[in-house]
């Protein structure tokens, strides 16, 4: 007798429980089918870079108008450019990078501004020096719960959620084993 009003009771915390986490597993689910719906290129951009052959570097710093230019990315992701004769250069000015995206991406020509932002201050939307798919990144802030900066996937929030959807797991599978055991013994 005891048992059964055990049972009673998990069946209404379950039924509570699984009101409860219904929306954030919803919500779960569908960001993550949103987020694994696009390949991963198509999600950096690699879809809209041209397929330009690789050009050697010229013996001399300068050919037809354009100086060679070497870049050198460092462990710790700062960025250094440098000069065929091994000058260092400054940063790349907003016409430069414009030139350089009407060159190297498809519908480039298009842009009509470009921003110096340093590799510690990227917005949110880029995270990393590639181009994003911005639906992406509003799932990922919607997957992890952190719609302000989307970079923090360990915050209270879905950790409670997560221990609650663990609960009605464990609650769930022992009223499914108990359920049977009964209905086998009657």
């Amino acid at each position: 007798m005891a048992e059964q009003v055990l049972m009673r009771h998990l069946a209404r915390w379950y039924i509570w429980l699984g009101w409860l986490i219904g929306v954030p597993l919803a919500m779960w689910t569908i960001t993550g089918l949103v987020m694994v719906s696009r390949p991963i290129e198509e999600v950096r951009g690699n879809n809209l870079r041209k397929d330009l052959p690789p050009v050697a570097l010229p013996a001399a710093a300068n050919t037809a108008g354009r100086s060679a230019i070497t870049t050198i990315t460092y462990m710790d992701d700062t960025i250094e450019r440098f000069s065929a004769s091994g000058i260092t250069l400054p940063e790349i000015e907003e016409i430069a990078a414009r030139l350089v995206v009407a060159e190297q991406i498809d519908g480039g020509k298009a842009v009509v501004g470009a921003q110096f932002l340093a590799a510690d201050e990227t917005p949110i939307e880029l995270r990393r020096p590639f181009p994003s798919w911005r639906i992406f990144n509003v799932m990922w802030g919607l997957h992890i719960m952190d719609l302000q900066r989307r970079d923090d996937s360990s915050h209270p929030i879905p950790i409670l959620f997560a221990a609650l959807t663990a609960i009605g797991s464990i609650i769930g599978c022992v009223l499914l084993f108990r359920r049977r055991s009964t209905q086998n013994a009657g």
